[in-house]
């Protein structure tokens, strides 16, 4: 029986302009299918129309806000985050025996060591990789570029609509 393997992409808001108001805005993608998880070239110009294409071909998403008090002081918020939507994602969809996670911008390698670690305490071989926008082009998978997608959609949002809102989840800041 082949291994079943969780595809995971992660951005945040990165717009400085939220954080002092409501903190950084995370979103992380998934699917099951490894089309979602090749390499591409996704170009700078937002599309939001793949978005919709792509729930309706099996990628989900959810998201949350990492208050600003905590948002301010890292240097990218998605390795502290990334296990959070990990767990919620194993616990609500198929269990995965392999989860591969890209993350969108810089990580250093304490964080991607603590990463493995943490994920094989439950079992689960992870995979991390980081993706970087060179010359306005993002490269790599495509859950990425809509987990980016999505995070810029939602900065429109107000708080009322976010609170009600399936796909957000509040961070759990008592585990940190």
């Amino acid at each position: 029986m082949p291994k079943e393997i969780l595809y995971i992409g992660m951005d945040e808001s990165n717009h400085g302009e939220t954080k002092p108001r409501v903190g950084e805005i995370i979103v992380a993608t998934c699917s099951y299918n490894s089309f979602f998880w090749e390499d591409r070239r996704n170009p700078d110009r937002r599309d939001f129309s793949k978005i919709e294409e792509a729930l309706m071909k099996g990628v989900d998403y959810n998201y949350t806000i990492l208050p600003h008090e905590l948002a301010k002081g890292n240097y990218s918020n998605l390795p502290l985050v990334a296990p959070f939507f990990v767990e919620h994602f194993l616990k609500s969809k198929r269990r995965a025996s392999q989860i591969k996670l890209g993350l969108d911008g810089h990580l250093n390698k304490e964080d991607k060591e603590k990463l493995v670690k943490i994920f094989a305490e439950e079992d689960i071989q992870a995979y991390i990789s980081n993706f970087i926008k060179k010359n306005k082009l993002h490269k790599g998978p495509t859950l990425i570029y809509l987990a980016h997608l999505i995070a810029n959609s939602t900065l429109n949002r107000s708080l009322y609509e976010i609170s009600e809102d399936e796909r957000y989840i509040p961070f759990d800041v008592i585990n940190l």
